[in-house]
């Protein structure tokens, strides 16, 4: 069973969901304002109302080829997080600093924000005194989706087991800093965005 909570949806978000009883898609894209899930589809003509994996895998690629080539896309650049579950399997592609977190029992993990301060191998990074500019401006982005980055999106995959929520914010909710266990379930996101998405495995069919 799949329940979307869309907590908060800020004006510089775009949120898409799109549910079935056994699989999910949820998309958070900021930088786009006020344009809505008539616009992706305007965008991605081939936007499915439920998505295999694949798709999700080459979303960023279809992303930055919409960005580059006009596309009627009013933003020189955009970060974006998805997320697709299927059979108890999630697969999230991001670039920027809209997080995913999934929080189970006493576990939480989340993706990496895209950012100077966490700037990992893959990531885009300026050729200059990065730790002086890392303390000016720490989080200046490293991917995000736009013709000036050359970064890929990240992919991540879970396998959590039993009953899971997944979060996907924004900056004006997670601040840049790790989230605690049940800190999703405030609504102060401030002019940001907040999705939660609670899972709860279908029990097993007996066995004849």
């Amino acid at each position: 069973m799949i329940k979307v909570d869309q907590v908060a949806i800020g004006a510089r978000e775009v949120v898409v969901t799109a549910i079935g009883e056994e699989r999910l898609l949820g998309l958070v894209v900021q930088g786009l304002p006020l344009l809505g899930e008539e616009f992706l589809r305007s965008v991605f003509p081939s936007l499915p109302l439920f998505p295999d994996e694949d798709w999700v895998l080459t979303l960023g690629e279809k992303l930055t080829k919409a960005v580059c080539s006009g596309a009627g896309v009013p933003a020189t650049q955009f970060v974006y997080a998805a997320v697709f579950v299927e059979q108890g399997n999630v697969v999230v592609s991001h670039a920027g600093d809209v997080r995913v977190a999934l929080f189970q029992a006493d576990n939480l993990v989340q993706t990496r924000d895209h950012i100077l301060l966490n700037r990992a191998g893959g990531d885009q990074v300026p050729d200059e005194d990065i730790e002086t500019l890392t303390q000016a401006v720490p989080t200046m982005m490293t991917r995000w989706v736009g013709p000036e980055c050359r970064a890929s999106p990240e992919l991540t995959r879970w396998a959590p087991k039993g009953e899971y929520r997944l979060v996907i914010s924004t900056s004006e909710f997670h601040g840049h800093q790790p989230l605690k266990m049940r800190q999703e379930e405030s609504v102060d996101v401030g002019e940001g965005s907040l999705v939660r998405i609670h899972l709860t495995p279908s029990p097993s069919c007996p066995k004849s």
